[in-house]
């Protein structure tokens, strides 16, 4: 009978403990178009688009190919997003109560956290989490 009791618990305390998201999106806000290529999907975004990564599990590296060059993020963004006290801040809930983090992708390749509450796109000098905004790997072309 206790075995429910103390699973909830858990839950509870690892809940709140911090926050990895469920959803990453990335904001195309290059000024052109790029293909990305994340936890096994690929797509073409023009500037404005968005690019959902999905996959709590997901641990591919993120690529961004355009017409000047491909960047290479070797961590995937849902692995960036661990969030404890400001979680608030960058990380909203969908309706169906997962969390999202926002992440928007400048000209320079650089990528910066949304503020859960911001419009895209925002100021390259918004404030950031620790580690952002977060630049392309070494090796990247």
């Amino acid at each position: 009978m206790r075995a429910p009791y103390i699973a909830a618990a858990v839950v509870a305390l690892v809940s709140t403990s911090c926050t990895y998201p469920d959803e990453a999106h990335l904001y195309n806000n290059s000024g052109t178009v790029v293909t990305v290529r994340g936890c096994g999907t690929e797509k073409q975004l023009s500037q404005g688009e968005t690019f959902k990564l999905e996959s709590l599990f997901c641990a591919d590296p993120l690529r961004v190919a355009s017409a000047s060059g491909v960047w290479t993020y070797k961590v995937s963004p849902l692995k960036w997003s661990k969030y404890d006290d400001t979680a608030s801040e960058y990380a909203a809930q969908s309706e169906a109560g997962f969390y999202v983090v926002r992440f928007q992708l400048n000209a320079d390749g650089s990528i910066v956290v949304v503020p859960a509450k911001a419009q895209v796109p925002v100021a390259h000098n918004v404030r950031q989490p620790l580690g952002f905004p977060r630049s392309p790997d070494a090796g990247a072309s």
